[in-house]
């Protein structure tokens, strides 16, 4: 169980497709999300191999008509922990309820913000804890609607895996400085059938 930056390996990893190859090996940008996201927009890691690994072949299979031919891609960052020790962060040790309201306000926004719990100030410059269910983008459409209340919304939530998918997540120039690309692995067509 990961409690403190000293916990986390030196090793992490990003799950992507291969059309961003050239992009994440000139520099990480830091507001490439396309939605709403967890911990507020970043670059996101994962310390689970096979949670990347997953990750990097529904995106690539998602990004298929866009990018025709672009195949899943794990990036291997090799993580500082000394660097980003000097960074102000906010690690999650289990899914409790502060992590519930900390996923509530970052996914739904200033709009429905229930409690000062959130990064979208980007005042954390990194974040870790667990990742929610694929249920959290149907709950945020039903919380926007008026369908779900946020006391609702916070009973549902539940960690992905019963917490077994962690994220590490970056929203600062000053903690990108904490990780450097170890290599890079793409998957064949043949491997990234295999789940």
């Amino acid at each position: 169980m990961i409690k403190s930056i000293a916990d986390i390996p030196s090793i992490i990893y990003h799950g992507t497709s291969s059309n961003f190859h050239d992009s994440l090996v000139s520099k990480i940008q830091l507001n490439q999300n396309h939605s709403p996201t967890d911990f507020g927009d970043g670059f996101y890691t994962t310390t689970v191999y096979e949670q990347s690994r997953n990750f990097a072949i529904k995106k690539s299979a998602l990004r298929q008509n866009r990018y025709p031919g672009c195949q899943p891609m794990i990036v291997a960052l090799h993580l500082d922990t000394n660097i980003l020790s000097t960074c102000h962060g906010k690690i999650f040790d289990t899914p409790d309820q502060q992590w519930k309201e900390f996923i509530f306000n970052n996914r739904l926004g200033r709009n429905f913000i229930i409690s000062s719990l959130h990064n979208l100030d980007m005042s954390f410059d990194y974040v870790f804890g667990a990742v929610a269910d694929s249920d959290i983008v149907q709950m945020c459409r039903m919380a926007r609607n008026r369908k779900l209340s946020p006391n609702n919304f916070i009973n549902q939530i539940q960690a992905l895996y019963n917490g077994d998918a962690d994220q590490l997540s970056f929203h600062s120039p000053a903690a990108l400085t904490s990780i450097t690309i170890d290599h890079i692995e793409i998957l064949s067509k043949e491997e990234s059938l295999i789940c």
